[in-house]
């Protein structure tokens, strides 16, 4: 039997899963208790926002996913300041909200604090900025973003009635909180199954992540790897330097985190080469096998790699030498003065180049597609520190293919410490990339773990 259990909060009007985190305590599941809340939703119509700050979106929006054709900004959002007496209606009321009663112990998100934390933990700042936000192209609500609290509702009704532009405001739904059980880090492998509890699969908050993104990326992870088990297929699993997924998923496996975990891009360290110009060749393949991209598709994709290819080829063995003609047209069209050879590509990793001119002038850029022109611009531009990143990753890719038998017990292995041997025995993971990733695993006892699978691997040939 498999089950996944994925949680991301408590909607409106659900019930509390109150018995969830007593039946994962029965199982030997380590708990902790975190917290987190939502602001109030408003009516649109009910606001006046003449005079409130206008957030425009991007003039040139991108779709979130390549099967999109096209996409139109169709929204904004506005910008507002709470007025200094927002202070002091709170300071007055703090006893009256869970968090500070009592009531709630739980600990919150650090980068989405409530507005009864921001009082209390920044008193120098007089104002604090909320964001205006529609929760739908057409709908009438309103996310006030930046006023998460868990007041009561006449408490709320009050703040809201002295910020600029809401003192008319109807409230569609008042701001709450949230207290959960989460599985404390380092109980989990990177599939996202339970250690100590085979076939328990682990996703969303209940994981200790705070977000409907990271909940549905776990969610995706424990799912598909709940078949893959049920029919002895390789498990799915994302490294670190493949996606934000394999982060997310690797930093919840053996990365500590005492409050609410957030997917910051900053905790990618091979975040430059990760971006979105480069999923589909980094991730497609992965698609195909699961049955979730035609081949069809993976096959016309090829054929646009290749072509992207061949133009940074182009950028890369096209030298640009500095005679007259050349020089002439560099200064004039690109603002650039020529003083010795190089290559199209070296043009434009100048600091002190027209961009734009350089790569409308530049050679294999014109039959390519204005996205496809400008992710090639963007890899030669940061081709130094790219090919650094793709050597590391090499490192890691020989890691990961290197398994640990199952047989192994880490305590036959001489050199290792009790402390090593106790985390392998602990965490159990299945292949060296994964043993390196526990914590208290050394450099030296990963080389020493290495070399015993080394002559393992050799004495059974």
């Amino acid at each position: 039997m498999r089950a996944v259990i994925s949680t991301n909060g408590t909607l409106i009007d659900e019930r509390a899963a109150e018995r969830l985190g007593g039946g994962l305590s029965l199982l030997g599941l380590r708990l902790r208790r975190f917290k987190t809340g939502t602001p109030p939703r408003l009516r649109r119509s009910s606001l006046r926002l003449e005079d409130a700050e206008i957030q425009e979106g991007d003039a040139a929006p991108r779709a979130f996913s390549w099967r999109s054709r096209s996409v139109r900004n169709r929204v904004c959002c506005w910008m507002v300041q709470t007025p200094p007496v927002v202070r002091e209606i709170i300071g007055e009321n703090l006893g009256s909200s869970p968090l500070y009663s009592g009531l709630i112990r739980g600990v919150g998100p650090r980068y989405c604090p409530s507005i009864e934390d921001k009082v209390v933990r920044f008193p120098q700042h007089e104002r604090h900025t909320l964001f205006l936000e529609p929760e739908g192209v057409s709908s009438e609500s309103i996310y006030v973003n930046g006023l998460s609290t868990s007041l009561p509702s006449e408490v709320q009704d009050a703040v809201i009635r002295v910020i600029p532009g809401l003192e008319r405001a109807e409230v569609l739904r008042y701001g709450y909180a949230v207290e959960y059980d989460v599985v404390a880090p380092g109980q989990v492998r990177g599939t996202l199954e339970a250690v100590d509890m085979p076939g328990l699969y682990l996703a969303g908050q209940v994981l200790g992540t705070s977000g409907y993104e990271e909940a549905a990326a776990l969610g995706l992870v424990a799912g598909v790897n709940a078949v893959m088990e049920t029919r002895g297929d390789e498990p799915l699993v994302i490294g670190r330097e493949e996606g934000y997924i394999g982060v997310l998923v690797d930093d919840l496996m053996a990365r500590d985190h005492d409050e609410p975990y957030r997917m910051l891009t900053s905790r990618a360290e091979h975040r430059l080469v990760l971006g979105v110009d480069s999923a589909r060749e980094r991730l497609m393949a992965r698609g195909v096998a699961l049955g979730l991209v035609p081949q069809r598709v993976f096959h016309v994709e090829h054929e646009r790699w290749a072509d992207m290819r061949a133009a940074a080829e182009i950028l890369e063995g096209t030298a640009v030498r500095p005679d007259r003609e050349t020089c002439e047209m560099l200064e004039s069209e690109c603002g650039v003065r020529l003083r010795s050879s190089t290559t199209w590509a070296g043009l434009l990793r100048r600091q002190d180049v027209d961009l734009s001119a350089v790569a409308g002038l530049a050679p294999g850029l014109k039959e390519l597609s204005s996205e496809e022109s400008e992710v090639v611009v963007g890899r030669a531009r940061y081709r130094g520190y790219i090919d650094r990143h793709t050597r590391e990753q090499d490192r890691l890719q020989r890691l990961a293919r290197a398994r640990i038998p199952e047989s192994l017990d880490p305590a036959s292995v001489s050199g290792l410490s009790r402390e090593v041997v106790e985390q392998l025995r602990r965490y159990r993971p299945r292949t060296l990339a994964e043993a390196e990733r526990v914590p208290g695993v050394t450099a030296a006892a990963m080389a020493i773990l290495a070399g015993c699978i080394a002559r393992r691997e050799g004495m059974s040939r």
